[in-house]
């Protein structure tokens, strides 16, 4: 989601991207992700319905997932200098963020991913799992209770 020099808000569930600017030229604002809404209840999680929106970033378009209402901005990975749901990507580094918006963490929690890390385009996916376990179970809520076999093998 975030290139070197890129400043990335995630707030109230929207993304927002700032690119990076030479203060030689004219430096964009923020600009927010274009978002179209597809569909309610498809797919469940924590026994709570996913939405499921198209996000637009520039020419690629791709499925994101959100639960409404949840949100966990207090684990947030801390910048210095910046707001608890802001980043500033650092030069040689990249932001990520997963497809499952609220049940993902990504580089909202960890931080950066340096470029020499990055192996590849990631084109398939190889598992998903469920994890529908009401609180009081036995069964730790670790252990999933389902494969999302519609997911798996999805090559994009």
């Amino acid at each position: 989601m975030g290139l070197p020099g890129d400043t990335v808000i995630y707030r109230n569930k929207q993304l927002q991207i700032k690119p990076a600017c030479d203060t030689a030229k004219n430096c964009a604002s923020f600009q927010s992700i274009d978002l179209k809404f597809e569909s309610r209840g498809e797919a469940y999680q924590q026994f709570a319905p996913l939405e499921k929106y198209t996000e637009q970033l520039g020419d690629v378009s791709h499925q994101i997932y959100r639960t409404q209402g949840r949100a966990n901005s207090s684990r947030y990975y801390s910048q210095p200098g910046t707001q608890v749901d802001e980043w500033i990507v650092p030069e040689g580094h990249y932001f990520v963020l997963g497809d499952n918006r609220d049940n993902s963490e990504d580089g909202r929690y960890w931080g950066f991913v340096s470029e020499a890390n990055l192996v590849g385009k990631a084109v398939a996916i190889w598992i998903s799992f469920e994890f529908d376990r009401v609180p009081s179970s036995w069964i730790p809520g670790w252990i999933p209770t389902g494969v999302r076999f519609e997911r798996v093998g999805s090559i994009k």
